[in-house]
């Protein structure tokens, strides 16, 4: 049962985020959680705290015109116990505009996500990106 809903829990970030409801993709994540960002071969960008995380979801979303559709898939778990897991899976950003779908990139999150309070949360997301999104 904790791996299906750490599975929805995956695919909630990506609605969230698609439908720009910020205050729900942030509250996936701990209040000290991490998240880093690397596009192709460049530095990893880090974002330590939910301040800091909803200020980078924030400006991304400010600067995009278009619909974000995240595609989560391949879910595999490299690690689970009663209170961490950490999974891997990969994404597809697709972005409409004027009925036009556009791939705009492809990657990998892998998460650690804790038990928190009965819940589970993100402690750590890593997200590697092909291209720029």
């Amino acid at each position: 049962m904790d791996r299906q809903t750490v599975v929805e829990l995956l695919h909630q970030a990506g609605w969230a985020y698609d439908t720009r409801n910020v205050n729900w993709l942030v509250d996936l994540f701990l209040p000290d959680g991490q998240f880093d960002l690397r596009i192709q071969d460049g530095d990893v960008l880090s974002f330590r705290g939910q301040d800091r995380i909803r200020n980078l979801y924030v400006d991304a979303l400010a600067s995009q015109n278009d619909q974000r559709r995240h595609i989560i898939t391949n879910v595999f778990f490299d690690s689970v116990t009663s209170t961490s897991m950490k999974v891997k899976s990969n994404v597809t950003l697709i972005a409409v505009t004027s009925s036009v779908l556009t791939v705009v990139s492809t990657g990998v999150y892998t998460d650690q996500l804790i038990k928190h309070e009965d819940r589970w949360r993100i402690k750590h997301r890593f997200e590697y990106l092909d291209r720029p999104f």
